[in-house]
């Protein structure tokens, strides 16, 4: 599937890790900003070459998610729904850690107009159900270069399923041309865990919602940002 990042501003590999960060002094959490960093670099200077930013962007994804636990602060649970916990953003990219009681899953939903999604578990273990568009003769409608707009849900059919285990790492990419998906924890028991990374940021998604017949446009909500309650459920 295709992939559009934002393009880099000249010089910026020498004055990113130069000028300050605007939460450094209060950042008590190294690794994920350094990760934020990281990442900020690594797709803002890869916008020619695509496919090597989400091999890049994958694989420290996966490190941090095997080596460091400093996203804890930012686990927090609601008994109701999942939690969106934003962890830092700025114009290229948000970093938000989920958190998902079992049973919780999200509904079908795309990725904004453009915003790429790069997904790891960081405990327990979660299932992503992926779907592509389809018309009345069973062919694949590219929800990027057709989008769907509010009003009748679209047919969609589910092309793969994948496990995301917390106890092996494995970063997933998604983006509008690859289709649309779920996430969800289906154990009985188990709670779990994930780092997102959207670039950019999504301001608005659209939820696919098939048992009504309906697509309907959410602006995405935040449970905690920078690890304070939003003291919205």
């Amino acid at each position: 599937c295709g992939r559009t990042f934002p393009p880099p501003p000249a010089g910026l590999f020498a004055k990113l890790f130069k000028r300050p960060h605007p939460r450094q002094t209060m950042c008590e959490n190294r690794h994920s900003w350094l990760l934020f960093r990281l990442l900020d670099a690594a797709l803002r200077l890869n916008e020619s070459n695509p496919d090597d930013c989400i091999t890049l962007v994958k694989s420290q994804l996966e490190n941090y998610a095997r080596n460091f636990k400093d996203w804890q602060p930012y686990a927090m649970f609601n008994d109701v729904h999942y939690t969106r916990n934003l962890v830092d953003d700025n114009d290229t990219l948000e970093m938000i850690v989920l958190c998902w009681m079992p049973g919780q899953v999200s509904r079908i939903h795309d990725h904004g107009e453009r915003s790429n999604c790069f997904m790891v578990p960081l405990s327990g273990a979660l299932t992503e159900k992926r779907y592509v568009k389809v018309d009345g003769e069973g062919d694949t409608i590219n929800e990027a270069v057709h989008p769907s707009e509010a009003g009748p849900c679209p047919k969609l059919k589910l092309v793969s399923e994948t496990i995301m285990d917390g106890a092996n790492p494995q970063a997933v990419y998604i983006s509008n041309k690859c289709g649309v998906h779920s996430v969800g924890n289906y154990s009985d028991s188990v709670p779990a865990i994930s780092l997102h990374i959207y670039t950019p940021p999504i301001r608005r998604v659209k939820i696919f919602e098939q048992e009504e017949g309906q697509v309907v446009v959410r602006i995405p909500g935040l449970y905690s940002v920078h690890g304070r309650r939003t003291g919205k459920d």
